[in-house]
């Protein structure tokens, strides 16, 4: 049985693998546009399950959506540029990081 970590690994290869397709196969421009349709249904089914998190459509919505956006930012960030990306994530991640420890330091 694999682990998570392993699974997550082959699962990374074969999104960046398919992303590199699909931008070479379908286009830049093409690919964007998709992103923002995906990134709006995202939106559009987290609305709907703040609405009524009990329904098991709306759950799966979400699931179905965020995994077409997760799919479109791996293409998104090849297409602007992974280390510049990488780069402003991690900085986002040290402000989060502070901002976390700054709200545990309140709790306490």
């Amino acid at each position: 049985m694999k682990t998570e970590d392993e699974i997550a690994i082959e699962l990374s290869d074969r999104v960046v693998e398919v992303s590199r397709s699909a931008i070479e196969t379908f286009g830049v421009e093409c690919q964007l546009m998709k992103s923002i349709e995906e990134l709006a249904e995202l939106g559009a089914s987290l609305c709907r399950y703040l609405v009524d998190p009990d329904s098991l459509s709306n759950l799966a919505s979400v699931h179905e959506e965020l995994a077409d956006v997760t799919i479109m930012t791996t293409q998104l960030n090849m297409i602007m540029d992974d280390e510049s990306v990488c780069e402003v994530i991690r900085e986002k991640l040290d402000r989060l990081e502070s901002k976390i420890a700054e709200e545990k330091k309140g709790d306490g």
